[in-house]
């Protein structure tokens, strides 16, 4: 090895050292992409206001719902909304990475309106 790649390697050593390790980034923030996009109409914690769910908003804490419902239907409810309602589609508007995001986090949510400990 040369002496010129030995120096980088050592100066690389002592910068690793100094910086500690590297964070890797990670994806979406699905919750708080849910509370930015979403919560006003579906509640912070999957039940909707009294108001909204007059007007048809989803419960995301009803069992019955989550069971019946692939990810693939709620990703396409996300982008494209629901004709007929006050749902608008997210796509154009979100990269799918957050979309599944916040997919993700529609399946925490639990009967009790908290969000559950079991990670997405």
């Amino acid at each position: 090895m040369t002496r010129t790649g030995l120096r980088f390697r050592r100066w690389a050593a002592v910068a690793g050292l100094m910086l500690g390790p590297v964070a890797v980034a990670a994806g979406p923030d699905g919750a708080s992409l849910y509370q930015q996009k979403c919560a006003l109409c579906h509640g912070k914690n999957g039940v909707p206001p009294p108001g909204m769910a007059k007007l048809g908003a989803r419960d995301f804490t009803d069992a019955a719902w989550q069971k019946s419902k692939k990810d693939e239907e709620i990703r396409a409810t996300v982008e494209d909304g629901k004709p007929g309602t006050s749902m608008l589609g997210f796509k154009g508007k979100l990269k799918p990475a957050e979309i599944g995001a916040i997919v993700r986090h529609l399946r925490t949510f639990t009967r009790a309106g908290r969000v559950s400990s079991v990670s997405p």
